[in-house]
């Protein structure tokens, strides 16, 4: 592993080709915004002008031959469409591959339905899985409200721990 995270040169053409047929599609939908994305790419949406089966449709037709490459994952007024082999939980458990990782506890928080597989590796290897928010139910074992309540958390535990992250380079 080279610490680095990438795309292979396929996988990037095809998120392009398809970036740009959904941009084409998408050109006189108003509040319509395609966000290509270093893995990926978005179509997002204001409520008033496409409905969740009109983004499916758009997006599929975009996607053409390349079906069985990318899937389509429901994100807040949006698809996003990414490689099948990508993914949070694919993500984590690259992570956890790493020797100075291996004997932690994994601790993942997110707010989107694209983080319930980063929840579901976290939970297999007995961690803490946060979700942000209220919204449908989830695979995370805990509920933080807001994300305000999470960063009183998160600063919470570095308090605990007596840890100054501004001498890490790390500072606000």
């Amino acid at each position: 592993m080279n610490g680095k995270v990438s795309a292979t040169p396929a996988s990037q053409e095809i998120i392009n080709r398809v970036a740009e047929r959904l941009i084409k599609k998408t050109a006189k939908i108003p509040h319509a915004l395609v966000e290509i994305k270093s893995q990926g790419v978005a179509l997002h949406y204001g409520a008033t002008t496409i409905d969740d089966t009109m983004a499916r449709t758009l997006a599929l037709e975009a996607v053409g031959e390349f079906e069985h490459t990318l899937r389509m994952l429901p994100i807040k007024n949006g698809i996003e469409l990414v490689p099948c082999a990508a993914g949070k939980g694919r993500a984590i458990a690259r992570f956890m591959e790493y020797a100075r990782y291996s004997n932690k506890v994994p601790i993942f928080a997110g707010d989107d339905v694209t983080d319930e597989a980063g929840f579901r590796e976290v939970n297999a290897r007995g961690g803490i899985s946060i979700h942000i928010g209220d919204g449908p139910a989830s695979a995370a074992r805990y509920r933080v409200p807001t994300v305000e309540e999470m960063r009183e958390w998160l600063k919470h535990q570095l308090d605990e721990r007596v840890v100054d992250l501004s001498r890490r380079g790390m500072g606000r």
